[in-house]
């Protein structure tokens, strides 16, 4: 992917959301005596999680007729290995990922979850001011190399000051609790983690250089962006059209 094309594929990928929306044209919800099932994975330290915990907490999944498994896994490429390779219906993960699949001829569908994204933090007493201070820095980076969020900070310094922070900075790739307890003891200069962990390293006096979402601007992306959501194949989906339509009752219930 042309990491400063992030923009288009963001329109791209909202196209595709719409026309894929009204491709499937989920029917209004009714009663069925007939079993539905979906295997979701998600990321075992994943925020969406709290809402799952919802749908089970009040059996919102049951009330909409549906048998839910939820399938933790450590890491976001494990999700994506499990759809790809149909061991699970529906997993979380982001639109970039979704547009690239899209792109190599995937029929994967995304319906956006959530705004929230992570920041990179920096010690108060570090001296880095902005991203061009990275030069030569360590970073750790959750997920991998591919994740939405790293390759929208690497496009936006690209596009800011000419240089791929990739190739200026030292990145390392972790798990998110892992990444943050390695920052705390200054293995790192900075961390790129998701929302979740920024924020405890904000309790912690630790200093917010700068957050994912303010990143959009630069890149030509007006407004705020959903930058994870559900994905499933539309193929997939139209043959178990009443099941995905309980889930996102249900999904939409726990909200």
């Amino acid at each position: 992917m042309n990491l400063l094309s992030v923009g288009h594929n963001y329109r791209h990928i909202l196209l595709l959301v719409m026309a894929s929306a009204m491709a499937i044209s989920f029917p209004a919800w009714a009663d069925t005596d007939e079993a539905l099932n979906i295997r979701l994975a998600v990321l075992k330290f994943g925020t969406v999680n709290w809402e799952l915990n919802v749908i089970k907490h009040y059996k919102l999944d049951e009330q909409a007729g549906l048998v839910l498994d939820v399938v933790g896994l450590a890491n976001k490429d494990a999700t994506s290995i499990a759809l790809n390779a149909g061991d699970v219906d529906m997993i979380v993960t982001d639109w970039i990922w979704t547009s690239r699949q899209r792109h190599s001829g995937a029929d994967f569908t995304f319906v956006p979850y959530s705004e929230a994204a992570g920041s990179v933090m920096v010690h108060p007493d570090s001296g880095i001011n902005r991203l061009e201070d990275l030069r030569g820095k360590t970073i750790g980076v959750a997920g991998s190399p591919i994740d939405k969020s790293w390759l929208l900070l690497r496009a936006y310094s690209l596009k800011m000051f000419g240089e791929d922070l990739a190739t200026i900075a030292k990145p390392a790739y972790a798990a998110p609790p892992l990444l943050n307890e390695k920052f705390k003891q200054r293995e790192f200069d900075a961390v790129l983690n998701y929302w979740n962990y920024t924020a405890r390293l904000r309790a912690s006096n630790m200093t917010e250089l700068i957050k994912v979402q303010d990143l959009l601007p630069g890149l030509g992306v007006p407004g705020r962006l959903p930058l994870i959501g559900y994905v499933f194949s539309e193929s997939w989906a139209q043959k178990n059209l009443v099941a995905v339509t309980a889930f996102f009752k249900a999904s939409a219930d726990a909200r």
